[in-house]
């Protein structure tokens, strides 16, 4: 696909993106609001007298939260730096008000992101006037690209990664993506395998660097460390596991696999936190209807749990807190085919994960995880409840689960600062 036949889709879909807004706030009614962002009719804010602006690009929850410590290192050490974040959906939009709660509207500032249409991008850039762009992960949009490069304004891709899949993919419309990727002036790639992918794209030559993973730099803080605290107090002596990040498909494994740990320990709690919020309702139901003693997160004090069986977190931004209440975790998104979620949350947690076959979006972090010892991969369904049984019964193994944890993210701390160094040479 040529980049003008490219763009020729995009403007006789963009009338009919409203459409597709109204259907998926059917699931989340925020998916209404905020048009105006959306098709730069509100313009975006531009950089406060006395300072510069740099757009950084986060699509949703995993992407913002994986950028929050960036963030905050980069505006530490550029004191006349503002960034722009954007996001494309209503979640990561809500995560990014938690994060930045202090900053929003100062040094931070937020909406949503534009569509790839060269128009909506032409005022999307005239109002904000960045002095560099910065796009999480796998966020690469041709027409955003060529448009900052055509401004001179440096553009970078951040944490990137490219999965096997999405190498694929991208191949096959290589005269798109080519010179897409070749517009990025610096990559941070996770791994070699990531840089890699990223050169048989396109990248020009020298602008790839390893990093490593920022997830790696991930942490619990000590306000999240203390509400773990008094959740867990809350809760009592009774063991808990938690299965987080849940996709469609994934629950009904998680509710049979806890019908089985229940004949082995009738006392234990299961605490469930799906991906999306617009199915909370659904996993509540789901649970109530299979018998379990069923609380939610958003109706009942934790003080309440001490009859539940199923507790379900129909809350946003909680998921680190929460791994940190669990003995042991099952890590979403890997037994049905999504990709998986990010296991190191739960490793930083101190929590051993366990997690499915299909991880590719995080499939070198998931396999250090596995040989280090820090977590367990399952084949399937059937095999999550003996690995959750096993581990419930040997402390001893999940304290060493724990401590190879530890030393794994020790021994990969580091890609923050890597990345921080590297945005401060294009600013």
């Amino acid at each position: 696909m040529t980049r003008s036949l490219y763009t020729l889709v995009w403007k006789i879909v963009r009338p009919l993106i409203p459409v597709r807004l109204w259907l998926r706030s059917f699931r989340n009614r925020a998916y209404l609001d905020r048009w105006d962002e959306r098709f730069v009719k509100a313009l975006p804010p531009a950089a406060s007298p006395g300072t510069r602006l740099a757009w950084l690009h986060a699509v949703s929850v995993g992407e913002v939260n994986a950028a929050a410590p960036f963030v905050r290192k980069l505006l530490e050490v550029e004191t006349d730096l503002e960034i722009l974040l954007t996001t494309s959906t209503p979640t990561g939009s809500d995560q990014l008000a938690r994060l930045f709660a202090q900053d929003l509207g100062q040094r931070i500032k937020h909406v949503y992101a534009p569509y790839d249409v060269p128009a909506d991008i032409a005022r999307f850039l005239d109002a904000s006037r960045p002095v560099a762009a910065m796009f999480m992960e796998t966020e690469i949009w041709p027409n955003w690209l060529l448009a900052l490069r055509e401004r001179s304004i440096p553009s970078m891709l951040i944490n990137a990664r490219m999965s096997e899949k999405s190498f694929r993919g991208y191949s096959r419309m290589r005269s798109l993506c080519l010179p897409a990727v070749s517009s990025f002036a610096r990559i941070g790639a996770q791994t070699e395998d990531d840089a890699d992918r990223l050169n048989n794209l396109g990248a020009t030559e020298g602008a790839i660097s390893v990093t490593g993973s920022i997830k790696y730099d991930v942490e619990l803080d000590d306000e999240q460390a203390e509400r773990a605290r008094e959740l867990r107090t809350a809760i009592g002596d009774r063991p808990v596991w938690i299965a987080g990040s849940t996709r469609e498909g994934e629950e009904i494994a998680v509710f049979q696999a806890h019908a089985k740990i229940r004949m082995a320990n009738d006392d234990i709690l299961l605490i469930l936190v799906p991906r999306h919020p617009e199915r909370f309702e659904l996993v509540a139901r789901m649970s109530m209807v299979r018998g379990n003693v069923t609380n939610r997160r958003s109706e009942n004090e934790p003080e309440e749990l001490h009859n539940a069986s199923v507790y379900v977190c129909d809350t946003m931004g909680e998921l680190g807190m929460l791994y940190a209440v669990a003995d042991v975790a099952f890590v979403g998104g890997s037994l049905v085919e999504t990709g998986g979620q990010n296991v190191l949350e739960a490793v930083a947690a101190g929590v051993p994960p366990v997690f499915g076959p299909h991880t590719w979006n995080f499939a070198e972090i998931c396999q250090e995880v596995a040989a280090s010892g820090a977590g367990f991969r399952i084949e399937d369904n059937l095999a999550l409840a003996d690995k959750i049984i096993e581990l419930l019964k040997d402390p001893e193994a999940r304290g060493e689960a724990r401590v190879a944890g530890a030393r794994l993210l020790e021994k990969n701390r580091g890609a923050t600062e890597r990345l921080v160094a590297m945005t401060r040479e294009l600013l």
